[in-house]
């Protein structure tokens, strides 16, 4: 549980570091439900996830974000979750 909690940790912090040009506050908003669903193993975990994918891939199409700035924030969020509900992603 201590990596999945730090990679929350990093999460957050990316989250907060990225201005309102960089990141709406409703994809903020979805990436953070997608953490606490991935961490705390909800039903919904592997919808939320796949949606945070999708909201995140959706930053680099836009030119907001690097694919590698994206790939980063992509896999803190994915260990935020148990590998079984990563699987259904």
């Amino acid at each position: 549980m201590a990596r999945r909690a730090d990679a929350y940790v990093r999460v957050m912090q990316r989250l907060r570091q990225a201005d309102g040009g960089e990141l709406h506050d409703d994809e903020r908003a979805l990436i953070r439900e997608a953490c606490d669903a991935l961490l705390f193993g909800e039903d919904d975990a592997p919808r939320a996830g796949a949606d945070a994918r999708d909201a995140i891939y959706g930053l680099v199409e836009a030119g907001r974000w690097s694919s590698a700035r994206a790939g980063r924030l992509l896999s803190d969020v994915e260990a935020c979750g148990e590998a079984r509900a990563l699987a259904r992603l």
